[in-house]
């Protein structure tokens, strides 16, 4: 739990986001948000100015958001 404070303190994010955004599946996090919100891939990917390609390696794990990207989206809800 040091490390993981550490660590947002280091990224200056609050450790509620830092643990959340490295171990509940950053995958599966979107892909739920954008089902809960009752968006298509295409209108998630519009909404918050991404290519649709993001969003589909995003939710399959291929591809790991940033920490703006990340903040954009999930602190806008």
């Amino acid at each position: 739990m040091d490390k993981l404070s550490a660590l947002a303190k280091l990224f200056d994010v609050p450790l509620e986001y830092l643990n959340a955004f490295l171990y509940k599946g950053q995958g599966q996090q979107v892909q739920m948000l954008r089902e809960r919100m009752g968006l298509s891939r295409r209108e998630f990917a519009d909404k918050f100015g991404v290519w649709i390609t993001t969003v589909r390696d995003w939710e399959t794990n291929s591809v790991r958001m940033t920490k703006q990207t990340w903040e954009k989206i999930f602190r806008s809800q």
